[in-house]
């Protein structure tokens, strides 16, 4: 079964669930994959939308 990464809770089977992956620029690094829950989902994507906002000042 699988779960959020940041809450621990089920996954639906068939839909509503996000796997994020994030890498550093190296091409040796694979990065890690997150699955997430639509909530954390969303709070993963406004925290990035709010960074690349801070950066363009």
């Amino acid at each position: 079964m699988r779960v959020c990464d940041i809450c621990i809770e089920p996954l639906p089977r068939d839909s509503n669930w996000w796997s994020v992956g994030i890498a550093a620029n190296n091409p040796d690094d694979h990065g890690k994959y997150f699955e997430l829950c639509a909530n954390h989902k969303n709070q993963v994507h406004e925290f990035i939308k709010l960074k690349i906002e801070e950066a363009k000042k």
